[in-house]
C-alpha cells in the first residue's frame, strides 16, 4: 500500500491478525522493509506487524530533499495514522532504530515499546560520512556496496547477504545520501530525557559499525532500559541470526 505524508509517498506492508497488538519495523540505511522479512514471517503470526519503505528508500517516493530525522520518525505516525493504530511497540535496525528513538521522543503517546538494535545515538565522525556520500554520488550504490557488507555481516557470501547486497546496489542513490546525512547530522539533544518507553537494547556481539559503547549509551539514557547481545552477530543480524534477534525481540514483546 501506499501512504502520502506530504511530499512523501510512502510504501507500507502489513502482515498478520488486523487485531493483533501492532509492531512497527523500521530499516536501515540502504536498505528497505525486507530487511525484516524473517522477523515479520516468524512474529506476523501473533502481531500486527507493520513496515514502510523510509522516506527515499526502497519503494517510497518523494520528499527526499532536505530530510530530516524527524522527518522520518513524523513519517511513522503517518503510516501508523493511516492504519488507525493508537500506538505500536517499535523495532529498529540500525537508522531504523534511530528512527525508533526520535519517535519515541517525539510521540511518546504512540509507542508501546521500544526495541532499537545494532544502532546509535550519535554516529561518529562526519568526514566518514561526507566520504561515504560523495562515493556515493559519483559512482553510484555499487561503490559502497561490499564496504558496508564487510561491517554488516559475518558471512559476505550467504544467501541472506547477497539478497542485502542486492537492496543495497538498486536502492536509490538520493536516498542514500539523504540517510548517511541524517546519520551524519544526529544530535543527543534531540532525544535527551525524552524516552520513557519500555526499552530492550539489542546489540550483536560482533558489531562494529555501532560498537557495544553506542547500545550502552541508549541503555543508559533511557530509564530502566535493557541491554541484550546476540553472540557473534554483526551490524545485520536480520538474516544471518534470524533466530537469535527474533527470540530476543519475542522475548522483550513478552515482558
Amino acid at each position: 500500500m501506499l501512504i502520502r505524508n506530504g511530499a512523501a509517498v510512502l510504501h507500507a506492508r502489513v502482515d498478520g491478525p488486523a487485531d493483533g497488538v501492532p509492531l512497527l519495523l523500521l530499516h536501515g540505511l540502504a536498505g528497505d522493509l525486507r530487511m525484516w522479512d524473517p522477523q515479520a514471517e516468524a512474529l506476523s503470526a501473533q502481531y500486527r506487524v507493520i513496515r514502510f519503505d523510509l522516506r527515499g528508500q526502497g519503494l517510497s517516493e518523494g520528499g527526499v530533499a532536505g530530510v530530516t530525522l524527524a522527518d522520518l520518525a513524523d513519517d511513522a505516525v503517518a503510516v501508523l495514522d493511516a492504519l488507525s493504530v493508537a500506538s505500536a511497540h517499535v523495532g529498529g535496525i540500525s537508522l531504523g532504530g534511530r528512527v525508533a528513538l526520535e519517535l519515541a521522543a517525539r510521540a511518546p503517546a504512540r509507542v508501546l515499546s521500544l526495541m532499537p538494535c545494532n544502532t546509535a545515538i550519535t554516529f561518529g565522525a562526519p568526514e566518514a560520512w561526507d566520504q561515504r556520500i560523495a562515493r556515493a554520488l559519483e559512482s553510484g550504490m555499487e561503490a559502497n556496496a561490499d564496504a558496508a557488507l564487510s561491517r554488516w555481516v559475518e558471512d559476505v557470501a550467504s544467501p541472506g547477504s547477497r539478497a542485502l547486497r542486492r537492496m543495497i546496489v538498486t536502492g536509490p542513490v538520493d536516498g542514500y545520501v539523504a540517510g548517511a546525512g541524517i546519520l551524519r547530522d544526529a544530535r543527543a539533544d534531540s532525544i535527551a530525557g525524552k524516552i520513557t518507553a519500555r526499552t530492550t537494547v539489542i546489540f550483536g556481539e560482533a558489531d562494529v559499525a555501532t560498537p557495544l559503547r553506542d547500545s550502552q549509551a541508549i541503555r543508559d539514557a533511557i530509564p530502566g532500559a535493557a541491554l541484550v547481545t546476540i553472540p557473534r552477530a554483526a551490524h545485520v543480524p536480520n538474516f544471518e541470526f534470524a533466530e537469535e534477534l527474533t527470540a530476543a525481540m519475542r522475548a522483550h514483546l513478552a515482558g
